[in-house]
């Protein structure tokens, strides 16, 4: 089975100048987890996700609308060809631990997003006795759901760290910080 035949192909793009706020609706308005970002030609040159768009937005203390695509996004992109069989696409997912992977055609033009979703479809139309499909739809799965790696890890090792909170009481109510309660024991 070709990547043509699952993919979708009414994929909604941004653009690396873009702000967070414009993909995060597009995600929001056509229930999608990811946007491609793509260039003048329509190759992508990026990924950005849900979850980049919050994330960025709160370790920046910054509204998405003031935030670049092209700052947040995953600018490694890995690519799969229309024409690839399934298995390419089931390949790139393991190794590279992603769950969906832009499709373009010959020129490297973006025609199509294909996600783990879509090829878990098929793993449930495969007739009984053919269980090549659905073996590698476990594997796909397995090695998505492992711990990520150092590289990943070494990616993230320089954010800020993030703000101390107050914590929480058993009312819900916020109980303060040991600091402000020697600074409010102190004043008179």
């Amino acid at each position: 089975m070709n990547v043509s035949q699952l993919m979708t192909t009414d994929v909604f793009t941004v653009r690396p100048e873009s702000g967070l706020d414009e993909a995060a609706y597009l995600m929001l308005k056509n229930d999608v987890g990811c946007v491609p970002v793509v260039d003048d030609d329509r190759r992508p040159v990026g990924v950005i996700t849900d979850r980049d768009v919050a994330m960025a937005s709160f370790v920046e203390g910054a509204a998405p609308h003031r935030l670049v695509v092209g700052e947040t996004m995953t600018g490694r992109v890995f690519t799969c060809r229309d024409t690839d069989t399934v298995a390419v696409p089931h390949e790139l997912m393991r190794e590279h631990q992603v769950r969906r992977i832009p499709v373009t055609d010959e020129a490297g033009r973006l025609v199509g997003l294909l996600s783990l979703s879509d090829l878990s479809q098929v793993a449930v139309a495969v007739e009984k006795g053919k269980t090549k499909v659905r073996n590698d739809l476990t594997d796909t799965m397995a090695a998505l759901t492992r711990p990520r790696d150092e590289a990943h890890a070494a990616r993230f090792a320089k954010l800020p760290k993030a703000p101390k909170k107050k914590a929480p009481t058993r009312t819900g109510k916020t109980a303060p910080t040991p600091a402000a309660v020697k600074k409010t024991t102190t004043k008179r």
